[in-house]
């Protein structure tokens, strides 16, 4: 794929919740940050989306600098909402404009 992009934090599962351990992105997805300039060759577009009113924004922000601190070219995009159908939709949208720039 040249281009990726997940929404309502669906590649950290639910981190940030109640009882929940950190994203490790090595361990989940080795070389996503060790590897970062690889992965940038590779991908036209890196997006994440979440709903502004998500209870797990704050974490998928952390995670999105974290990537940016390890020079992933990641784009994140907040929209109003929180976890649901409405939030997807728009998110779907603006990744799918981003897909024939």
């Amino acid at each position: 794929f040249s281009s990726v992009g997940y929404f309502s934090y669906g590649t950290f599962g639910d981190v940030g919740l109640q009882g929940t351990t950190a994203y490790d992105a090595e361990i989940e997805s080795p070389g996503l940050i060790s590897d970062a300039q690889s992965l940038n060759r590779q991908l036209q577009l890196f997006y994440s989306a979440v709903g502004g009113q998500d209870v797990r924004v704050e974490a998928n922000e952390e995670q999105v600098e974290i990537f940016k601190d390890h020079e992933l070219n990641v784009t994140f995009a907040t929209v109003p909402g929180d976890d649901g159908w409405q939030v997807w939709r728009k998110s779907l949208h603006d990744f799918a404009s981003g897909l024939f720039r």
